[in-house]
């Protein structure tokens, strides 16, 4: 599963578990030897007032938990320590 498969399914997190997301792509971020290639400096994402207003909706009041995101975050890390 990527990122861009996974990241609709985050909304639907509280603001805690989606720090702890955050953190363990961070730490799998450090953990992997990255070419500077690799490596994308000063890239900025501009929303519109609409766009902003919808993911900010969707942060201050998430949808329930989904089970498929648990089992998503499972196969991703099975597939990593594959």
């Amino acid at each position: 599963m990527t990122v861009t498969e996974l990241l609709p399914q985050l909304h639907s997190l509280s603001r805690d578990e989606k720090l702890k997301v955050i953190k363990f792509l961070v730490h799998d971020l450090e953990t992997e030897e990255l070419d500077s290639e690799d490596l994308v400096i000063n890239e900025s994402v501009f929303l519109s007032p609409q766009d902003w207003e919808k993911v900010t909706a969707l942060i201050d009041n998430p949808s329930p938990l989904d089970s498929n995101l648990f089992a998503a975050v499972e196969r991703y890390q099975q597939e990593v320590n594959d």
